[in-house]
């Protein structure tokens, strides 16, 4: 995230912690990113997702997009994203 004010947040704060407890309680995406969850969520009327891997072998969860929902697919489309965590944990 870009912002540098604690406030700023705040709003994924909550949801970060729903993932930490339940990983695969985001949805799967599919096609070339279906290594990736989706996990969604309202804040004052706007619509947010975060973007992230999980490996269960290492109970790991990697935060890899969060942002409104606006463009935000299209964003991730532009990251070239590969799957950074393995098995074993984080290559």
């Amino acid at each position: 995230m870009r912002h540098s004010h604690w406030y700023a947040y705040q709003p994924v704060a909550p949801p970060i912690r729903r993932i930490g407890a339940k990983p695969r309680s985001g949805e799967k995406l599919k096609g070339r990113l279906s290594f990736l969850y989706s996990y969604h969520f309202n804040h004052k009327g706007v619509s947010y997702r975060i973007i992230y891997e999980v490996s269960q072998k290492r109970r790991q969860i990697l935060i890899r997009l969060a942002s409104s929902r606006e463009n935000l697919y299209r964003r991730l489309g532009k990251m070239r994203v590969k799957p950074l965590l393995k098995k074993g944990g984080i290559r």
